[in-house]
């Protein structure tokens, strides 16, 4: 037992090399990613692989579009692609919702 006394038992965890290099790489991508995307975070799984989350709730319609609220990939190039793929799925769908709000006003 610490002077505090919490337990002294604690079993560090344990993570393979792969795994705290992709950490480090969600780590270095995080405010890049934020600043290019308008706020999508990043964070590396236990498995290595890197995510991106969209902060914004996507709508039933936009999912049915396409959009997605979370992606991923194997390394840091495929996490960009595939951003970048939901990057034009989103402002694909705002065109069009935009330019269907216009022909309902008109």
């Amino acid at each position: 037992m610490t002077q505090d006394g919490a337990s002294d038992d604690v079993t560090p965890v344990s993570i393979d090399a792969a795994t705290a290099e992709a950490q480090r790489v969600a780590y270095r991508l995080k405010g890049v990613i934020r600043e290019l995307t308008g706020g999508w975070s990043t964070w590396a799984s236990d498995t290595g692989k890197l995510y991106a989350v969209n902060p914004a709730r996507l709508t039933d319609e936009q999912i049915s579009a396409g959009c997605a609220q979370t992606v991923h990939g194997e390394n840091p190039a495929e996490l960009v692609e595939n951003l970048r793929f939901q990057m034009r799925k989103m402002t694909e769908f705002n065109e069009r919702h935009q330019a269907k709000s216009e022909a309902a006003r008109v």
